[in-house]
């Protein structure tokens, strides 16, 4: 039997499912897969998502300046394949895809953004980046724009799977089909509001979401009309700047967003409120049926891809003015969104299968 690793920063609730369906499709095909990881830096553990210990092998993380190291040299030698992030400051990465340091010639994989979504483009680590992927064996792409994006860096077209990152979207979809109408009456009823008077955020409430600009809006829309109402669904380092919103009642703090919750919190809102960095939470307003409101100068995860802008992707310049008004003018104006396609889960599992596959290739016909 083959046998991989894949390697990652932490590991969130909410990939289990993925990699858990993974893991059974590899053992059908006679491969073997590992997971390793560290613990959640900075901002990431607030956000209180991190899967159990048991789901992984620990990995110490070493994060100096712009220096991201995986103490995971280690893992080269024990398996046939490692998928490392593609992270251009990681000297463990680095030194993998050195042959002269790569005697067993473990196949290495790199998996990520591939493209400069979240943060403005370093040329340095792009440079650094590019190189990984020409020595790397394959290369897994979170959308199709970031396979277009490595080939136009020079990776040969066969060696990347772009896998439509996503979520375990069935889970959702389930219990959205089991949502009584008096559960979505009582919570209407908490709140003191109707669905065409409620939007809601669901996600991390960290700088990278610009909850700093959503508790300024939020101001501004209860200036404007204070019988809105807000249900707030995560955790991060910034919620205290919800404090007043929720204080007098404007913002309901739901806990964390399981798939029941955002299911509940999807047929009560009209809106979601997403002024920073758009993420996987594009296939939650997909799958839930919401437009989503951002900042035109936020800059989004891949997975922004795969809304529409105008029909469930709206933007309104920086300033939370603007922000609430737009907000308001969505509220009043518009009826819930189309249902719209959507990256499956079983769909990224056989897309990163045939990944591995192809990573495997040589080793399998052995």
């Amino acid at each position: 039997m083959n046998s991989i690793c894949i390697i990652q920063p932490y590991i969130p609730n909410y990939r289990l499912p993925f990699f858990d369906r993974l893991r059974a499709n590899l053992d059908d095909q006679g491969i073997q897969l590992t997971l390793a990881a560290g613990s959640p830096q900075g901002s990431q553990r607030y956000r209180r998502d991190a899967a159990g210990d048991g789901s992984y092998i620990p990995v110490r993380w070493t994060n100096l300046g712009p220096i991201h190291w995986s103490h995971s040299e280690r893992l080269v030698r024990d398996y046939d394949a490692v998928i490392y992030p593609l992270i251009g400051t990681d000297p463990a990465l680095n030194i993998a895809l050195l042959p002269r340091r790569n005697s067993r010639r473990t196949k290495i994989g790199v998996w990520g953004h591939i493209g400069a979504y979240v943060n403005p483009p370093n040329p340095v680590d792009q440079a650094i980046e590019t190189w990984q992927m020409r020595r790397a064996d394959h290369v897994f792409a979170y959308t199709e724009r970031g396979l277009e994006e490595a080939v136009s860096r020079g990776v040969n077209p066969d060696d990347v799977t772009a896998v439509q990152n996503t979520i375990d979207t069935e889970e959702i979809a389930r219990a959205s089909a089991s949502i009584e109408g008096h559960d979505v009456a009582a919570l209407l009823k908490k709140v003191g509001a109707t669905p065409e008077r409620t939007m809601a955020y669901i996600g991390a409430l960290d700088s990278s979401k610009r909850v700093d600009l959503l508790a300024d809006a939020l101001e501004h829309i209860w200036a404007m009309d204070s019988s809105a109402r807000v249900l707030l669904a995560g955790a991060g380092d910034q919620r205290r700047l919800l404090d007043r919103a929720i204080a007098r009642g404007q913002v309901l703090d739901m806990g964390y967003a399981d798939a029941s919750m955002k299911a509940l919190i999807g047929q009560a809102s009209s809106l979601l409120l997403n002024p920073g960095r758009v993420g996987l939470n594009a296939v939650d307003a997909l799958v839930l049926r919401l437009p989503i409101l951002t900042v035109s100068t936020s800059r989004h995860a891949p997975e922004v891809d795969y809304l529409t802008p105008g029909s469930n992707l709206f933007s309104t310049p920086d300033d939370p003015h603007e922000y609430a008004v737009q907000a308001m003018y969505i509220l009043k104006s518009m009826k819930r969104v189309k249902q719209a396609p959507y990256p499956t889960i079983d769909l990224m599992v056989s897309r990163f299968s045939a990944g591995i596959y192809e990573l495997l290739r040589n080793r399998i016909s052995e």
